[in-house]
């Protein structure tokens, strides 16, 4: 008991380093390439909801 209690800290420690350096990662890139990707994000989503409502309807047929 006593020294399962020292390795779950050090891993809940280690779990929450990993998620501050990855928000701290993610903030600075999606915060440099948003002005120039919301237009292409926005063309993306139009193709790919046509791509998506075109392939259900080929799944149907057969």
């Amino acid at each position: 008991m006593a020294p399962q209690r020292p390795s779950r800290r050090k891993n809940g420690s280690r779990a929450k380093a990993t998620k501050l350096s990855t928000i701290k990662s993610v903030k600075s890139q999606s915060t440099a390439p948003r002005p120039p990707a919301t237009p292409q994000v926005a063309k993306t989503a139009k193709l790919v909801e046509v791509d998506e409502n075109e392939k259900p309807l080929e799944e149907e047929d057969e």
